[in-house]
């Protein structure tokens, strides 16, 4: 359960919760709310209206908007910094959960320049974790956190 996981992963490392959809966001939200988990727990979603429900119940929860793209997508091709950044503000998030093949010096520094902070996901190799702290990310989403 995600009580479960919370438990485990207090005062060990922040813990991310992506939230695929409304429904979970409002459960979620509470959980979080009820075990006092704010200071190390973030949320992360691409869906506007879990983000938006995870405010309205606690505005206290971080919040990031979850951006990707596959090496094969077109998203990658019209991705923009200002698209993302119009998109961030319009959600009111506090960090931008970027992929990882989007992560570029440029873009991590345009969104700090915005006051955005930066999570990278998903970084497993460790010159994959190098060369994400040389561009200063706020954070790091990885299946091995001993590597970090």
């Amino acid at each position: 359960t995600v009580e479960e996981v919370m438990n485990i992963a207090k005062n060990k490392s922040l813990l991310n919760i992506e939230v695929k959809g409304k429904d979970p966001a409002q459960i979620i939200a509470e959980i979080i709310t009820k075990e006092k988990a704010e200071p190390w727990i973030v949320v992360t979603s691409s869906t506007i209206i879990a983000l938006e429900t995870i405010k309205k119940i606690n505005p206290k929860i971080k919040i990031g908007l979850v951006y990707w793209a596959s090496k094969s997508s077109k998203l990658i091709h019209h991705f923009t910094k200002k698209s993302l950044l119009k998109k961030a503000k319009r959600t009111q998030v506090q960090f931008i959960s970027l992929s990882k093949n989007l992560a570029t010096l440029k873009v991590i520094e345009y969104l700090h320049h915005h006051n955005l902070e930066v999570y990278v996901w998903t970084v497993n190799k460790e010159k994959e974790i190098k060369r994400m702290k040389s561009f200063n990310v706020d954070g790091i989403f990885s299946n091995y956190p001993d590597r970090l």
